[in-house]
């Protein structure tokens, strides 16, 4: 009898945890907010870059971040997947260039303050991503 209890106040807490987790990563997205400040269509025009403000409350400030997305989509309220930076686009954003339709460069030297910078985008046909002054 105590071991049926037990398992159940486990099983019971365990579902809880889920269900907290799940709410409290949509309310935190719901929280931001994305302002595009620039697109750059890839040259076969199946991907764009896009150069976004992400803001999340006055006590975070504003981050300029880039998101890799298929072209014929929107921009949804999530983290950019490529590069995040502080500050705002209009005093930090970088040029990106699309070298062919798998290079990009993204003009902004590496110097450990991103939060995020990544070298790749994508599984099937990925997209490398050069950082250059």
């Amino acid at each position: 009898m105590i071991k049926t209890s037990i398992s159940a106040i486990i099983v019971f807490s365990l579902a809880a945890a889920l269900v907290f987790y799940y709410f409290a990563d949509g309310l935190a997205e719901g929280l931001c907010s994305n302002k595009i400040y620039r697109e750059y269509p890839s040259p076969d025009r199946s991907l764009k870059a896009v150069v976004f403000q992400r803001e999340c409350g006055p006590s975070s400030g504003a981050t300029t971040q880039i998101s890799v997305i298929d072209a014929a989509k929107t921009l949804e309220n999530r983290a950019g997947n490529i590069l995040v930076l502080k500050g705002e686009p209009e005093n930090v954003a970088p040029a990106v260039e699309w070298k062919s339709k798998q290079e990009m460069i993204i003009y902004h030297a590496i110097d450990g303050n991103e939060f995020k910078a990544e070298t790749r985008y994508g599984q099937e046909t990925p997209v490398t991503i050069d950082y250059q002054k």
